[in-house]
């Protein structure tokens, strides 16, 4: 069941995980560390010096892209990753934060698939924008 409810994300920990305040309602907030749902972003403790450098990007593209928003909300996925994170997407006015570091190269879509395959998806996004 996707549910929808207004956030503020209080520290950026990589491109796609964050600790969140997602208001419940009622005057009843939780504050969690949530992974984004659906994308994947260079890890900061990458295989090169070019994954570490694109994952510090990462993270500052999305501390500049919740600054630009007036607002912002957590969808969940209602599920979970591998670590107990509740899986969202974050959303601002009218755009996604997972499909605007797509956009800027910072992340590649996450379908859920083996371990090897998504980490070759991330080898090929660093190596595109090197080459690039």
């Amino acid at each position: 069941m996707d549910v929808t409810n207004p956030a503020r994300i209080i520290r950026v920990a990589s491109g796609d995980t964050y600790e969140c305040q997602i208001e419940l309602g009622y005057n009843v907030s939780i504050r969690t560390v949530v992974r984004l749902n659906g994308y994947d972003t260079p890890e900061r403790r990458g295989v090169s010096d070019a994954e570490k450098a694109m994952a510090d990007e990462a993270t500052e593209f999305v501390k500049d892209w919740c600054r630009s928003q007036w607002g912002l909300w957590a969808r969940s996925a209602g599920d979970s990753d591998a670590y107990g994170r509740p899986l969202v997407e974050i959303l601002g006015y009218t755009e996604s934060l997972g499909e605007e570091l797509a956009k800027a190269g910072l992340a590649v879509r996450d379908d859920g698939g083996s371990r090897d395959v998504r980490r070759s998806r991330m080898e090929d996004l660093v190596a595109s924008r090197t080459i690039g």
